[in-house]
């Protein structure tokens, strides 16, 4: 006979979460982690050069919603050492890069650069954020620094031509 709710073994909910006990126990554990990253530092760059460097903590989700659709943004977040930042990116090519580093870990350490607006190649009275991004494994990053080469990263270079 299958066990009730409140005797069901939580294993995983999420990547942070892990709880024994019913759903709703598990559900409310979730939400107080959640509050936790709600005081990060939003990371908004205004000038071409601003970026953050530092390890992912936390990889979450934001629901955007507006321009006649929803969306849900993966959401990093950064600690530089001094600040735990929020980058939620809303600029389609931030949220390009983020996509192709989609296999991005806790623990990995990250760069990312505004480069500043650029124009549309098609269209003169448009324009788009630049952006760049940097990603280090945390398994690889701790075999190059015992190796004494921390300083090499790979990078995954913002597109250079914009969609339309």
């Amino acid at each position: 006979m299958p066990a009730k709710n409140d005797d069901v073994e939580i294993v995983k909910l999420n990547e942070e979460t892990s709880v024994v006990g019913s759903l709703l126990d598990s559900l409310r554990a979730e939400s107080s982690a959640e509050a936790e990253w709600d005081s990060a530092e939003p990371w908004i760059p205004e000038t071409a050069g601003e970026g953050i460097e530092g390890t992912l903590v936390h990889i979450g989700s934001y629901l955007s919603e507006g321009f006649g659709s929803d969306r849900v943004l993966t959401t990093w977040y950064v600690d530089d050492g001094s600040t735990v930042w929020s980058v939620i990116p809303f600029h389609r090519e931030l949220r390009k890069l983020i996509l192709m580093n989609r296999q991005a870990e806790i623990g990995d350490k990250v760069a990312l650069l505004y480069t500043g607006e650029k124009p549309s190649p098609t269209d003169p009275l448009v324009t788009s954020k630049g952006y760049k991004v940097a990603r280090q494994a945390a398994a690889r990053h701790a075999r190059m620094k015992a190796r004494g080469d921390a300083s090499r990263v790979m990078t995954a270079d913002a597109f250079s031509t914009k969609l339309s």
